[in-house]
């Protein structure tokens, strides 16, 4: 009977200690992931704040728009401001990378807007080196945000895995980037 007391406290105990090392563990990995996925993402944002300084620089020299186009471009203004505000935030990312897809979104499809009604829109003055300056700003978003993909990669996986995925799986994953809204040359208006 005295065995058979050993026996199963000692299972309870190995069970016990097996438990808490997973968890451990996974919340350890987890941590972890995040870490690096947020310092990718802030590396990110520091990129694309200096993109949305040329992006403002090109919406303060528009004049005389359309309905359409004012719209664009106050969306795109106050998306910048939103963006600004969200990307000091120490809790999360996801705010700040929801609205750079919003501003880069907008901003295509308003330089796409202009350079199809470009005859309307004659008066366009830009710094000579805007387009450069703009241009050479993508390949480096491009790499961060391949970066920044890897690591948010990694971490969404590792909330699948099992046991991870018992204590940690509640968090919600990182959302990915495209780079679609980066072309290498911006059209020129």
């Amino acid at each position: 009977m005295k065995r058979l007391y050993y026996y199963i406290t000692g299972t309870v105990i190995l069970f016990g200690m097996v438990i808490f090392s997973t968890s451990v563990g996974a919340i350890c990995g987890s941590n972890k992931r995040i870490k690096a996925t947020n310092a990718k993402a802030r590396e990110l944002f520091v990129t694309l704040t200096a993109r949305y300084t040329k992006v403002s620089e090109f919406n303060n020299s528009l004049e005389g728009l359309d309905v359409t186009a004012t719209e664009l471009v106050t969306t795109i203004n106050n998306d910048i401001v939103r963006f600004e505000f969200s990307k000091n935030l120490v809790q999360t990312v996801h705010s700040g990378l929801k609205h750079s897809i919003n501003i880069d979104t907008n901003f295509l499809i308003l330089v796409n807007y202009l350079k199809d009604s470009a005859t309307a829109y004659t008066n366009l003055t830009l710094p000579a080196d805007f387009y450069i300056e703009f241009d050479a700003l993508t390949p480096t978003i491009h790499t961060q945000i391949a970066a920044y993909n890897q690591s948010a990669t990694d971490f969404n996986h590792h909330l699948t895995v099992f046991p991870n995925s018992l204590y940690v799986g509640q968090r919600g994953p990182f959302m990915l980037l495209g780079i679609e809204n980066y072309p290498l040359n911006l059209p020129q208006v």
